[in-house]
């Protein structure tokens, strides 16, 4: 998307409506980011359900990087060809659906599901540091930049805690 598409795109989006879509994709990094790292404090359970020891637990739970790292880079270019509006919640279904694909307790189907989680996840920052760096006015960039991430790190807190 060239800079002038973009300021279009930006004058005749309402303020209200961007903010919105930033706030839900802000969340969406919430929730991604605590399943990527609740698998960390049930890895006893894992390893039962699963049948698998804690190194064959933490090969599946790594499964996301695996998917996640490469997946920056299509994040960004899908997001400059398609737009957030298309892009962003395919990326929240294939987390929806990598999520009840690991909770079959099959080692493969939950393979399958904990990379479909990395890749869809990466979605969830690259979409609303999209939405801010787009369409947000460039003197609050940092500061809703900064708020997205505090919602990635307080999802990494919530993923943490255990219900005993």
């Amino acid at each position: 998307m060239t800079a002038e598409r973009q300021r279009s795109g930006a004058a005749t989006t309402s303020l209200g409506v961007v903010a919105a879509a930033w706030l839900l994709t802000s969340i969406f990094y919430f929730y991604q980011y605590s399943m990527r790292s609740a698998p960390a404090v049930m890895v006893p359970e894992l390893s039962t359900a699963f049948g698998l020891t804690a190194v064959g637990v933490a090969s599946l739970v790594g499964l996301f990087y695996y998917a996640y790292a490469p997946f920056s880079l299509v994040a960004g270019v899908a997001l400059d060809q398609l737009g957030p509006k298309k892009v962003v919640p395919l990326g929240a279904a294939s987390v929806a659906i990598g999520a009840l694909m690991f909770s079959t307790a099959d080692p493969t189907i939950g393979s399958i599901g904990r990379f479909m989680q990395g890749a869809g996840g990466v979605f969830a920052l690259i979409g609303a540091v999209y939405l801010v760096s787009t369409f947000m006015p460039a003197s609050r960039a940092a500061t809703l930049i900064g708020a997205t991430q505090m919602f990635g790190m307080a999802g990494g807190s919530a993923g943490q805690l255990r219900d005993r």
